[in-house]
């Protein structure tokens, strides 16, 4: 299953109705299907933000 194969190397964390995933690089051309499969199986989520880099907080 997709899931399966993606959980190793994605970072999915979720607030309120936003779920806020980390993809690496070999990811971003399927960011759009990896993102609907998110809100179809989680019906709460209205919003998926996708970024590749993470963010530098200190």
């Amino acid at each position: 299953m997709l899931i399966d194969l993606l959980m190793d190397q994605i970072i999915i964390s979720l607030s309120c109705h936003t779920a806020h995933i980390n993809l690496n690089n070999e990811h971003l051309p399927y960011k759009h299907i990896i993102g609907q499969v998110i809100l179809d199986k989680n019906k709460r989520l209205r919003m998926v933000s996708i970024k590749s880099h993470p963010l530098n907080c200190r």
